[in-house]
């Protein structure tokens, strides 16, 4: 920051990473993980980041990827799809299984007027290039809300449960039951606390 590196300093390397695979998400199967968000936010309105991770993948680490991101395709006019996120499975060499949930930076049936709004006055968004670095007030709202909007689906995906891989997802998952275990008394089931729910892990 205060360039008192050389360029060809022995421990100076700066990459933001889009050099080997834009979205993370080979490392993160590297390293095993079973439950995987995958949030695309780069620039366009290809899957071409998420074709390089599979390919990757695959030929890195003998991973299968099986999503299906067509619902995630927009089209019309103003573009939109038909809806902002997709969920598939993940099969390890070692026979383990997983789930990926992959959200695009895309508009979809639900999203907030104001930000089909802005939509309508910048035909650009959502798929702005990252060479603009001078985002307005009503543009960084319009990204920060389509994100939160991706995230609690994403959520709501993971936590539920969907037929097949590529599934786009419909409905709200049913609430947790609380872990039941033995009464005091020993003569039936009793709510693990008071009503507390089971632990779980996420990975990814």
């Amino acid at each position: 920051m205060l360039g008192l590196n050389r360029v060809d300093a022995k421990y100076l390397y700066i990459t933001d990473g889009g050099h080997y695979e834009n979205l993370g998400l080979v490392e993160l199967l590297r390293r095993g993980c079973t439950n995987v968000y995958c949030f695309d936010a780069s620039g366009g309105q290809t899957f071409a980041e998420l074709g390089d991770a599979i390919a990757l993948a695959r030929s890195e680490l003998g991973v299968e990827v099986d999503i299906d991101p067509t619902p995630l395709m927009v089209e019309g006019d103003p573009p939109a799809a038909k809806v902002a996120v997709v969920e598939g499975t993940i099969s390890y060499p070692t026979g383990e299984t997983g789930r990926i949930v992959y959200a695009r930076n895309v508009v979809a049936p639900g999203t907030p007027w104001d930000v089909l709004a802005h939509q309508r006055k910048d035909p650009h968004f959502p798929h702005d290039s990252t060479a603009d670095q001078l985002y307005t007030d009503q543009k960084f709202e319009a990204y920060r809300a389509l994100g939160e909007r991706a995230g609690k689906k994403a959520l709501e995906v993971m936590h539920a449960v969907t037929p097949f891989a590529g599934t786009p997802f419909a409905g709200t998952p049913p609430d947790p039951q609380p872990a039941l275990a033995p009464a005091p008394n020993g003569h039936g089931p009793s709510t693990n606390g008071a009503g507390a729910r089971p632990a779980e892990a996420v990975h990814g």
